[in-house]
């Protein structure tokens, strides 16, 4: 019996479908990525690309601390803004006293008459 070879032109087209297809994924993931690239630019730069880009240049050190800086001057400005609150507050109970005095002031007058 003779045994029947597979002819090899079938191995070549199954090599080059995968060829094909490999190359053609990879040309499909580099347009991907362009395009992702693509969606943050309109017309220059925007500001968080332009603060991102000075962020690039810093160390996570110097990031954290400036980070830590604005948190702290938040804070700051919280505490000036609570401490002004409290003086209000410390102002219109004053003037509440003294309203209620005056009322207090005026029955009794009206009580003598």
């Amino acid at each position: 019996m003779k045994r029947r070879g597979t002819p090899k032109l079938n191995k070549k087209f199954v090599i080059i479908g995968l060829l094909l297809i490999l190359f053609l994924s990879l040309y499909y993931l580099s347009l991907q990525k362009k395009k992702e690239g693509m969606k943050g630019k309109r017309q220059g730069m925007s500001p968080k690309k332009k603060k991102q880009n000075k962020t690039e240049n810093k160390s996570t050190e110097e990031i954290l601390r400036n980070k830590i800086e604005g948190f702290k001057e938040k804070i700051q400005k919280i505490r000036n803004e609570k401490e002004e609150l409290i003086e209000e507050n410390e102002e219109l109970e004053r003037s509440k006293q003294k309203v209620e005095s005056l009322l207090h002031n005026k029955k009794s007058i009206e009580r003598i008459k």
